[in-house]
């Protein structure tokens, strides 16, 4: 019975290294697989994260208007008769937009044509008898209280045509006033009337801006010191940043705000919205930066990050939150640390903990190789 046990613990023991012979066969790969992914560093290219002299870049809030705007009204009122546009309508320069008291402003010019007609055919007339009174005069077949009578006759004359010429000229006036065209091609941005409504004289009806955009912001006095006209700037409208120029800047603060109205010119040819917000990015002198060349960036799951060479020679994947690109170099404004490398290009499968080597030596915050001799 003893002999037998025995040789049953010795087949056990037997099957249980048998069994154990695999692990340990997977267990050597498994080491010299270590060994060769250890010696098997992915040679790459890296610079060191820095502080730069960087633009200072304020945002201000902004709104589109435009560069030519006029507000239409009536000068002597009346009830609106025509209306042909509505907000949003383009017209052109001198297009006829909206009527008021023409019925009015038509009978003024009839009357005001028939006073000048008949203070004419009344100034011939005199004119005709101031000649013929003082031909008699000079024969003696007229008194001269009639040639002096005919004289005074043909100066009221000449006076009432006078008044009938201005008479006239006012009327047209007026009739164009009543008839409200268009000063400048642009967009009606806001109607105040309709037909049949009685528009008191100056009130508004409509506002019109003309087709070239401007942007209007409200700077602080601190950023207000800063900037100048003819300096270049960035306004951004709809999530596109177009670039422009500060046109003019106003030195008197509005008692309100306290902030100054600073007004830029997009570039030729760039159209904005009438009204619609926008922000503009203005450069204020320069301040320090953390900076790393763009070719450092990538991206992960769409968010950008970099790859940070630790301190034994592996690549970990970080997330950053960058900044505005300038001369090839990003700006971070958080996730990473001056002085800490960075790996320039990354290769596609390049993955956290991975061994890296410096390859042609390390490369500058320019993104060039700083050879070391």
């Amino acid at each position: 019975m003893r002999n037998r046990a025995y040789r049953s613990g010795m087949k056990s023991t037997r099957l249980g290294l048998l069994a154990a012979l695999p692990l340990l066969a997977l267990a050597a790969c498994h080491h010299e697989t270590g060994k060769s992914s250890e010696a098997a560093a992915v040679p790459v290219r890296v610079a060191t994260a820095s502080a730069v002299a960087w633009p200072r870049v304020v945002r201000v809030p902004a709104t589109v208007s435009a560069v030519e705007t006029a507000v239409l009204a009536s000068r002597a009122g009346g009830w609106v008769t025509k209306l042909t546009v509505d907000a949003g309508t383009r017209v052109a320069k001198g297009a006829l937009l909206v009527g008021v008291g023409v019925p009015t402003a038509q009978g003024d010019l009839a009357q005001a044509q028939s006073r000048l007609a008949t203070a004419k055919a009344t100034l011939a007339q005199a004119a005709a008898d101031e000649r013929r009174y003082a031909e008699l005069s000079r024969a003696h077949a007229a008194s001269q209280q009639q040639y002096d009578m005919a004289r005074r006759a043909l100066v009221t004359a000449r006076a009432e045509t006078a008044a009938a010429e201005t008479g006239l000229a006012a009327a047209k006036s007026n009739f164009g006033y009543a008839e409200i065209r268009a000063p400048f091609a642009g967009i009606v941005t806001e109607k105040k009337v309709w037909v049949g409504d009685f528009a008191a004289p100056g009130a508004p009806l409509l506002t019109l801006a003309g087709d070239v955009p401007e942007v209007r912001a409200h700077a602080s006095n601190d950023l207000y010191r800063g900037l100048k006209e003819g300096e270049k700037a960035s306004v951004e409208i709809a999530g596109h940043a177009e670039p422009a120029t500060v046109s003019r800047v106003v030195e008197a603060a509005d008692p309100a705000t306290r902030t100054h109205l600073v007004e830029l010119r997009l570039a030729p040819g760039v159209a904005a919205p009438f009204g619609a917000y926008a922000e503009v990015a203005l450069t204020v002198g320069e301040a320090p930066q953390l900076a790393v060349p763009e070719a450092a960036l990538v991206r992960r799951a769409d968010l950008p990050g970099v790859f940070v060479v630790d301190a034994t020679g592996h690549a970990r994947f970080r997330l950053v939150r960058v900044g505005a690109a300038r001369g090839g170099k990003v700006a971070i404004t958080a996730g990473l640390a001056a002085g800490e490398k960075v790996v320039l290009a990354p290769p596609a499968d390049l993955v956290g903990g991975a061994p890296v080597k410096a390859a042609d030596g390390e490369a500058d915050s320019r993104g060039g190789a700083a050879h070391r001799g």
